[in-house]
């Protein structure tokens, strides 16, 4: 499903978000960071209620919402997922996959060490 080559965090997306000139160190990419973690939480809660109601349009909004802010952060592995399971509910399907839901929560706390490892550094 996913190409395997894609990175967890692209650094260069960050680059991209004006107010970041500070790197690392900016208030602003702490507080982002924080963002992601409370919303992009939420946000899989949402998809997994989605999947379990069996709402397609509410998955798609949630996934949706789950990609954007993903590939503003440059996380390309949880925006690829995100992708995968609002196109599903574009489509009117609701995936019931364990492996896949497994797979959005082991990517999104991989996205998570990647974030706050990079606020660390400096």
């Amino acid at each position: 499903m996913l190409d395997p080559m894609l990175v967890v965090l692209d650094h260069t997306a960050l680059e991209n978000i004006p107010g970041l000139e500070g790197g690392a160190s900016s208030p602003l990419l702490a507080r982002l960071i924080s963002l992601y973690e409370t919303e992009g939480r939420r946000q899989i809660d949402l998809i997994n209620a989605a999947v379990g109601n069996g709402s397609a349009a509410d998955l798609q909004q949630s996934a949706h919402r789950l990609k954007s802010s993903c590939g503003t952060l440059g996380l390309l592995c949880m925006a690829a997922l995100a992708k995968h399971m609002e196109e599903a509910g574009r489509a009117g399907r609701v995936p019931v996959d364990d492996a896949l839901m497994q797979q959005i929560e082991s990517e999104y706390q991989l996205a998570l060490k990647a974030l706050n490892q990079l606020r660390q550094t400096n």
